[in-house]
């Protein structure tokens, strides 16, 4: 019988070993089941985001109050990197359709004649 028992207490000590490799392998993933905690964590992450939002917009607000003239200069400059940007767009896409035919002859007897 104490064959028995040994091996029923060896069984014991190998079921203990594995459980206890298997709850340190488990235990990174505890964190992410508890919803409830990352949850309160979300919200405390967008409730600091909005704060610092509503601060940087406090920020410009007051930049925009002491300089205007350094925000109206930027304004003007990106209004006219937009429309320098469309005026490329529309030249570039005018160049790469094919003329007419109508256009195509009249350019070619126009360089028949300048030769």
């Amino acid at each position: 019988m104490t064959t028995t028992d040994s091996r029923v207490d060896e069984l014991h000590a190998r079921f203990a070993a594995t459980r206890e490799d298997l709850d340190g392998a488990a235990r990174p993933f505890t964190g992410q089941s508890d919803v409830k905690t990352r949850a309160g964590e979300a919200v405390r992450y967008a409730a600091t985001a909005a704060r610092n939002g509503r601060q940087q917009v406090s920020q410009v607000r007051e930049s925009v109050q002491q300089r205007p003239g350094r925000w109206a200069g930027a304004g003007v400059g990106v209004l006219v990197l937009a429309a320098a940007i469309i005026g490329a767009t529309a030249w570039h896409r005018s160049r790469q359709r094919p003329p007419r035919r109508a256009t195509r002859a009249l350019r070619n007897v126009a360089g028949r004649r300048a030769r």
